[in-house]
């Protein structure tokens, strides 16, 4: 198999001030290829990295002005370069494989700040060049092929991996243990009807929220308001994150769009129980290992809360069923789907 690399390396060069944008424009105007330039890596498990100055914010203003991905090139063997995310760069001579996360700024506009059409320029310009697309799921996949014109067999859904301290949990009966939501605070994820299903519910068991704040984040907190039983907290470390969700009676997660919901394979993988929106990419991820609502259905978010609250039985289902689907999303299953379609790619040249 030839060498691999993950994304690229950007070193901290000084990029402040209005001579550096005004260097960076010209520059991304410039035609022509890029060069980076190998050299050893200082994190565990890499061989190497390859280092380009400022290559990503001129990779985008080059596609901004061109309406083409940047080329570079690097001296040395070749080998699949990985990209996970839908960059608008290409490294010549290499086997170069995109992942594409969602399209919901292109289905959904209103959930993401993303502006659609740049959006779908920047896919189309990736097929044309790139030599494999890796999805998050199945579902990803599926529109990917249907809405683009994809060769199926040039896509794979990889999943996600749930990298945390995967020490499982049980299901916790303490009457005071939390009812959690992870993730970003903005209208996709669904939070103000959350709240509300929360309120009516009655349970006296404390929401908590962990996230950072996102696209229209102030409209949200307003229209949540102050309640007593709920709680905000910042981005966590992992290990943080890990015994949140470990500790939780339930994980309530009721986002209206989602490309994998990396915050259900986690608590799957953690033994926690989890209560999803019944859409068709959670119940991918979840199968039978969760309590699916309506996300517009406030009455039934709020009785499937009472039953997490109050329902041991419920919650040790859930979490019996959490184990078999969380197989999938541990590292040594998610680094042998990957190596696979490494294998096949390379085998391709």
């Amino acid at each position: 198999m030839p060498p691999m690399r993950l994304d690229a390396a950007v070193p901290e060069w000084d990029q402040s001030g209005a001579a550096a944008r005004m260097g960076r424009y010209l520059r991304a105007y410039l035609p022509g290829v890029r060069s980076l330039v190998r050299s050893r890596a200082d994190k565990p498990g890499y061989a190497e990295r390859l280092i380009g100055q400022d290559i990503f914010r001129q990779a985008y203003l080059h596609f901004k002005f061109h309406g083409r991905l940047m080329r570079l090139q690097v001296p040395g063997p070749a080998g699949i370069m990985h990209w996970t995310y839908p960059l608008p760069l290409y490294l010549e001579g290499w086997r170069n494989i995109y992942t594409v996360h969602d399209i919901i700024p292109i289905d959904r506009p209103d959930l993401s700040s993303i502006n659609p059409v740049r959006m779908e320029r920047l896919l189309r310009a990736i097929m044309a060049r790139a030599d494999h697309l890796v999805t998050v799921s199945e579902v990803v996949r599926q529109e990917l092929v249907a809405r683009f014109g994809c060769a199926p067999d040039t896509v794979t859904a990889c999943h996600q991996v749930a990298d945390l301290d995967a020490r499982r949990g049980e299901v916790s009966r303490d009457p005071n243990a939390h009812f959690l939501f992870c993730g970003a605070v903005e209208p996709r994820k669904n939070l103000a009807r959350l709240a509300r299903a929360y309120v009516v519910s009655g349970s006296n068991r404390p929401l908590i929220i962990v996230g950072q704040d996102g696209w229209r984040s102030d409209e949200v907190r307003r229209e949540i308001g102050s309640h007593p039983g709920i709680r905000f907290m910042p981005l966590q470390s992992r290990e943080s994150l890990s015994d949140l969700i470990r500790g939780a009676r339930a994980l309530l997660f009721p986002s209206l769009a989602e490309g994998f919901g990396l915050p259900v394979a986690e608590a799957l993988v953690l033994g926690t129980p989890v209560m999803a929106s019944d859409i068709p990419t959670l119940r991918e991820v979840a199968g039978d290992a969760a309590l699916f609502v309506d996300p517009f259905d406030e009455a039934e978010m709020s009785r499937a809360i009472m039953r997490l609250d109050g329902d041991d039985i419920l919650c040790e289902r859930l979490a019996r069923l959490g184990d078999v689907k969380a197989v999938a999303y541990q590292s040594r299953a998610y680094h042998e789907r990957l190596q696979a379609i490494y294998a096949a790619v390379g085998e391709n040249r």
